[in-house]
């Protein structure tokens, strides 16, 4: 029986003895399927961008650039370089020291004390500039070598700021960097997929236009001219596709430095709900009730009438549709560790109560101007977002985010009959602009509760819609104050929010109408002579805080390329470095240019364009085309 049992215990142990065998075959199996299928996807990822080589893949992983619509920088990674050596390897060190010397700019001495120590790896220099770069790989010295490392640099410094955001040993920490790392993880996740493949490195397209962010700086300069302790926000957006084409808020920072800034500072209020004046409250109630009777009867009353009569199912159907309840959009950074609710205890100042019904006390400025467009435009679903595209940085080919960046939704929020309804209520209630349009404005007062007791804050709202009847353009005004009444400096005067965006909407809606019809337009910067102003030494402007001294360093132009055929974007980005002035006649594809292709734009001052149809894009046309629409 002894005899019998032993036998019966090495059976048992032979059998799972196999079975962890079998396992172990398996888990071998799956793993080299696993890196089959992992190879597989990467040459799937690079089959959109073929020109993403195994030769690249140091340059793939940098991270990409962030263009606004026209290809204007906004965010660049710069290469940082700097020298080390080996000194083991080195046969002479005093013959290196002697030669590298004059190249770095330093005394042969300190890099002869430097090479005779004890460490296996010497910093001898950092941040060497381009020259120096090329001087110590022709000088090719054995055991020295160069090191290149990426910074982030954003040359706007504090414009577009907080849409743009920042990053931290390169990871994004808001903004669209933050959005950045999650798109490129989608497209690295779904390669197999048409709709997203690419890899690490590839630059992103926005849809700010920096002229119409440019003049809404100006706006906010103006208006902030005397106001203390006030928050400031303006926001342009293309009424039909939610694309964001302008935000400017102030005060802003240098992304550049933002460590040094608090985060109160650093939070972007377009997406931080603030308490609604009682007149967008209204209108937001009284949008739903008009279109609660198309809803009942397949047709609008008067404003006047059909705003008396409420239907709270329909008003809580509307706020649905127009996303109040909806997270804010990846693309518009991390807002997950923000606070994002106004305070739990607020006190209206002087104002009777009134019945609102279900409409929401406070909504982010990103919220009430997607709202109101999709109100204004004719019915149809805004959904807004800032990144249009991708391109490949080998092959300047693009992947649109958003097939059709001006195109008009085709889900409605409401009935187009409701829209101009409400287009009317708002003609009402507002101020007439140029081109149609139309400004609404109000303001509240407010004491908000916080642990330290109670704080006051003054909340005032301009909304411009331009034409007021199908909406193209929207804008959207935001002052918040931290006082009962705004604080002024003593004799200063303030100037009127609302006269002063009056008097830039003609402007923003021009270069709009320009955006839909050609999407960029390349146009002197002031000071410039030409679309793209000379560069200095890039290493230099990251490394440096800043730069007293005249260091240009003139850009070979190069020849002229062969445009024809092509379409603006790629007309313009092929024309970079060109420091000619670039005149841009119709729209369409390129049909002619001067100079003709291949003659050298050394000395060139202008640079023509023709496209295949001219059109008139001036006030007075705009104005006319309004005209007929009503």
């Amino acid at each position: 029986m002894a005899i019998g049992t032993g036998l019966r215990k090495k059976q048992k142990k032979k059998r799972g003895l196999a079975v962890v065998l079998v396992i172990l075959v398996l888990i071998g199996i799956a793993a080299g399927w696993r890196l089959f299928d992992v190879s597989g996807a990467v040459e799937k990822l690079k089959a959109y961008f073929p020109s993403a080589t195994p030769s690249s893949v140091s340059e793939e992983n940098v991270r990409g650039t962030i263009y606004d619509r026209t290809y204007k920088e906004m965010a660049v990674s710069l290469p940082r370089v700097s020298v080390f050596a080996r000194s083991r390897e080195i046969k002479s060190v005093e013959t290196a020291a002697a030669t590298l010397a004059p190249l770095l700019g330093v005394d042969d001495q300190s890099i002869l004390e430097k090479l005779r120590g004890d460490e296996l790896r010497t910093w001898l220099a950092r941040d060497i500039n381009q020259k120096q770069e090329a001087a110590v790989k022709a000088a090719s010295i054995e055991g020295v070598y160069l090191h290149t490392e990426y910074s982030r640099y954003y040359p706007l410094k504090e414009v577009a700021a907080h849409l743009v955001g920042f990053v931290q040993d390169d990871i994004g920490l808001s903004g669209v960097e933050y959005y950045y790392d999650r798109l490129v993880q989608k497209m690295l996740g779904q390669s197999g997929s048409a709709e997203f493949r690419g890899s690490a490195g590839q630059n992103v397209l926005l849809t700010i236009d920096m002229k119409v962010q440019n003049i809404l700086e100006k706006l906010v300069e103006s208006i902030s001219e005397g106001r203390q302790n006030v928050r400031i926000g303006a926001y342009a957006m293309d009424a039909g596709s939610g694309a964001l084409i302008a935000s400017v808020q102030s005060p802003s920072f240098d992304p550049n430095r933002y460590r040094v800034y608090s985060q109160a500072l650093l939070e972007n209020v377009m997406v931080r709900p603030m308490l609604l004046p009682p007149l967008f409250r209204t209108l937001l109630r009284d949008s739903a009730a008009i279109q609660s009777q198309y809803e009942l009867r397949g047709r609008v009353h008067p404003w006047s009438v059909s705003a008396q009569q409420l239907s709270l199912g329909s008003e809580l159907r509307l706020w649905e549709r127009l996303g109040f309840a909806a997270s804010v959009p990846q693309e518009f950074g991390n807002h997950a560790e923000q606070s994002l609710k106004v305070a739990d205890y607020f006190v209206v100042a002087g104002q009777a109560k009134e019945d609102f019904g279900t409409v929401p006390d406070s909504l982010s400025p990103l919220a009430l101007l997607s709202a109101l467009s999709a109100i204004t435009n004719g019915g149809g679903k805004v959904e807004p977002y800032v990144v249009q595209a991708v391109t490949d940085p080998h092959s300047d080919e693009e992947f649109q985010l958003h097939p059709e960046p001006h195109g008009k939704s085709t889900v409605e929020v409401i009935s187009p009959e409701a829209s101009a309804e409400i287009s009317k209520m708002i003609s009402v209630l507002g101020t007439a602009t140029k081109l149609g349009g139309t400004i609404i404005q109000d303001g509240i007062q407010v004491e908000v509760g916080s642990s330290d007791g109670f704080s006051h804050m003054s909340n005032e709202l301009y909304f411009a819609a331009v034409p007021i009847a199908q909406a193209e353009l929207t804008v959207l005004l935001t002052i918040q104050g931290g006082s009962r009444h705004v604080e002024k400096q003593k004799g200063s005067s303030l100037v009127d929010p609302a006269k002063e965006l009056a008097g830039v909407l003609p402007r923003i809606a021009v270069l709009q109408e320009v955006g839909k019809s050609i999407i960029d337009v390349a146009e002197p910067e002031e000071g410039q002579s030409g679309n793209y102003p000379v560069r200095l030494d890039r290493v230099r402007e990251v490394v440096r805080s800043s730069l007293n001294q005249d260091n240009t360093e003139l850009v070979d132009p190069g020849d002229m390329p062969d445009l024809v055929g092509l379409s603006l974007r790629k007309s313009l980005r092929l024309l970079q470095h060109a420091t000619c002035k670039i005149l841009i006649y119709g729209t369409g594809r390129v049909v002619s240019q001067k100079p003709t292709s291949g003659t050298s734009l050394v000395g060139v001052k202008e640079c023509e364009i023709r496209m295949q149809k001219q059109e008139d894009v001036s006030l007075e046309a705009l104005e006319e085309k309004t005209s007929e629409r009503k």
